[in-house]
């Protein structure tokens, strides 16, 4: 049934001219833009926010092919061209070491942004559970900015030194003890939400997009991972476990800001749900940053050896 729907709607997006494939992609924000403010205001009746929804839905669905011939289009006559003709778009689209370490320059500038957020409300505000927080997000930035220097070090001495993995399983190990150490500032964030102190909470609807966000975050994470992986490159991993252990940390906010937000019912043992995840969120990263300290300290004496 699913592929008949989808073979009906490809099918009839291929009969729509130009013209008309602009009106329903307009017609289609105009109607998700009516539903989304129709349910933070109530402002229509209910059989006219029915409507919106049931429109904003087919919408959705009828130009989903459109969005993809669009996005295809741009690729083929715009980006490939482009990337092409230009040498450092096509250094990152090649090389995927350069690329990791480029793209990971901003969540290194917004963890520096944070922790000294985190840290001046909690000097200011006498908190410990911001203080904890301004620990950690120091370490994530200390991590990254370690595997990023080493990253350019390698791009740019690769062609003239023969020591590349040696160097990528320093940084590996390096960042191993790191992130074992993140433990102890994550621990006393822990210990904080079991007796129900410190946690998030987001605005009005807010909280819907840092739970979208959050989620996108922590499946790209795992995607990235599991790519890291197969190109077998130890600094692409390094990298990649960095952001999955952000991405946890980032999912246990989340979930005290949920918690905040619609768990009243929950009573006294929101704080005990809370410290739960954070323990096992600890035991995760802890895990993690042991792994790594030893195996690259192995990696490291095998390669000594040989």
């Amino acid at each position: 049934m699913k592929g008949r729907l989808l073979s009906f709607i490809h099918n009839m997006n291929r009969h729509l001219t130009r013209r008309n494939q602009c009106i329903i992609v307009l017609l289609t924000i105009a109607a998700c833009a009516a539903s989304i403010f129709d349910a933070a205001s109530d402002f229509f009746p209910e059989p006219v926010s029915i409507t919106l929804y049931v429109f904003a839905c087919a919408g959705l669905a009828l130009s989903c092919t459109i969005w993809v011939k669009a996005a295809r289009l741009f690729v083929g006559s715009v980006w490939v061209p482009f990337t092409k003709s230009n040498k450092i778009a096509n250094t990152l689209i090649e090389d995927s070491r350069l690329r990791t370490v480029v793209t990971t320059l901003p969540g290194m500038g917004l963890n520096l942004i944070y922790a000294v957020f985190n840290g001046v409300i909690g000097i200011t505000g006498h908190s410990a559970w911001y203080g904890s927080l301004s620990v950690y997000y120091l370490l994530l930035c200390a991590m990254r900015f370690l595997a990023v220097s080493y990253g350019r070090q390698i791009y740019v001495t690769k062609r003239r030194e023969h020591d590349l993995e040696k160097r990528e399983l320093k940084v590996y190990q390096n960042c191993g003890i790191m992130l074992s150490a993140m433990t102890i500032a994550l621990g006393g964030a822990v210990i904080m939400l079991a007796h129900g102190e410190g946690g998030k909470t987001y605005p009005g609807l807010m909280i819907y997009a840092a739970a979208t966000y959050t989620f996108y975050k922590l499946a790209m994470s795992i995607a990235g991972m599991v790519k890291a992986r197969r190109k077998k490159s130890v600094l692409l991993i390094t990298l990649r476990n960095i952001g999955y252990s952000d991405s946890l940390v980032s999912l246990l906010s989340l979930q005290t800001a949920l918690l905040a937000a619609f768990g009243q019912e929950a009573g006294d043992s929101v704080p005990m749900m809370n410290a739960l995840t954070g323990m096992g969120v600890c035991l995760i990263i802890l895990g993690l940053g042991i792994y790594m300290a030893r195996s690259g300290a192995r990696r490291l004496k095998a390669w000594a050896q040989a």
